[in-house]
């Protein structure tokens, strides 16, 4: 594997704007989506899950900030655990407080057995299958809500029209990444989602 940049190093100004935008595109759809997920569990109300979203977008933003500036520097996607999602909705009927407060005695735990290499142990527990499951669950949670993204908004578009849009959307990207190089593929989802609203708002103004 080839890197371009050493860690240490600082790319020009030209490549961190593009890598910048690049890591934007891929990180703010999930943290909507989570967001979006777990704000309408705990508000009923638009507003509620708004403020949800922005506390949720800022506490993430910090925690890249802090993991660029102090942590390991590596670009790594920073966002809402979707694994969480699972014991979030099936808590359903319990306190925030407490769910969160048992959220945080989870991460302590985990904490605790890294940095102690217990971790090291319970990796035979975690086996293929299991971590298939555990996979497939967050797949089927998202499902519904990127379905109704989907097929819902403004227009007067059918439900099947909008799913076909974006699947076509989808392999033109895939079809993209296997041609463009260098600055051009770094762009490519951020291109893909601009150039596509814009295609669309054409089409189903």
């Amino acid at each position: 594997m080839h890197f371009r940049f050493g860690l240490d190093e600082k790319p020009p100004l030209r490549d961190t704007l593009l890598y910048g935008l690049q890591w934007f595109a891929v990180t703010v759809p999930s943290i909507i989506i989570i967001g979006k997920i777990t704000g309408g569990f705990h508000f009923k109300d638009i507003a509620g899950q708004m403020m949800y979203l922005q506390k949720t977008t800022l506490i993430m933003s910090l925690t890249l900030a802090a993991q660029l500036l102090w942590g390991h520097r590596m670009p790594l996607i920073v966002g809402p655990s979707t694994v969480l999602l699972i014991g979030i909705i099936a808590s359903a009927g319990y306190p925030a407080d407490t769910i969160y407060t048992a959220i945080l005695c989870g991460g302590i735990l985990l904490f605790v057995v890294s940095m102690t290499g217990l971790l090291g142990h319970l990796k035979a527990v975690f086996t293929p299958r299991i971590v298939s499951v555990v996979l497939l669950l967050v797949a089927f949670t998202l499902a519904p809500t990127v379905l109704s993204l989907v097929t819902s908004g403004p227009g007067d578009a059918a439900p099947l029209t909008r799913i076909l849009f974006v699947v076509a959307l989808v392999f033109v990207m895939f079809g993209l990444h296997r041609i463009l190089t260098g600055m051009w593929k770094s762009i490519l989802i951020a291109g893909t989602m601009l150039t596509g609203s814009i295609i669309w708002l054409l089409i189903d103004p």
